[in-house]
């Protein structure tokens, strides 16, 4: 499953963490990995300028191997806890559910900017289609940029609607 736009919430929810406090936390971490041996060495005064130099430059390979092997067992962690088995769970859904988590997540972003500082880019009636190999693009909630109780003419122009058929074509076929 692929964000169209936004994604911060839907991320959240995937992976467990929001995306800007992992991106903080793995950076945090970094820097302390890398500035651990470097007071370390520096703290050991029988030791030359030059050789404290020497142990820094050495001791970078073993840090970013450690720092790798962190990243990649936290992301082992991540996809075997949180994402895979949402992932799983999703890919088994009949198309409507589909379409349905795919509104909670947009209303989920809706949320999460209007409680923050951050500019909503993220508002107002949400329309829901699904595209499928075998039907197509079908709507599945579509807001008009009118009310149709209010504007029966154009409703019985342009789709035939009466009050006993009460339905607009292709609604509700298959």
């Amino acid at each position: 499953m692929l964000p169209f736009a936004q994604h911060s919430s839907i991320k959240t929810i995937l992976e467990g963490i929001h995306p800007g406090f992992n991106d903080e936390l793995y950076n945090s971490v970094l820097k302390l990995v890398f500035s651990l041996p470097k007071d370390v060495i520096d703290s050991i005064k029988e030791l030359s300028d030059d050789q404290k130099e020497a142990y820094r430059i050495d001791s970078i390979p073993a840090i970013s191997k450690a720092f790798n092997e962190f990243q990649s067992k936290i992301h082992e962690l991540r996809t075997m806890e949180y994402t895979g088995p949402i992932e799983r769970a999703i890919a088994m859904m009949p198309i409507g559910e589909l379409a349905t988590v795919a509104e909670v997540f947009i209303n989920l972003e809706q949320i999460q900017q209007r409680m923050s500082l951050d500019t909503e880019t993220v508002g107002g009636p949400i329309d829901v289609a699904v595209i499928s190999k075998h039907d197509g693009f079908v709507w599945i909630k579509r807001k008009h940029y009118f009310d149709i109780r209010l504007n029966p003419g154009f409703v019985q122009k342009y789709y035939n609607y009466t009050e006993d058929n009460s339905s607009f074509p292709n609604e509700g076929q298959s």
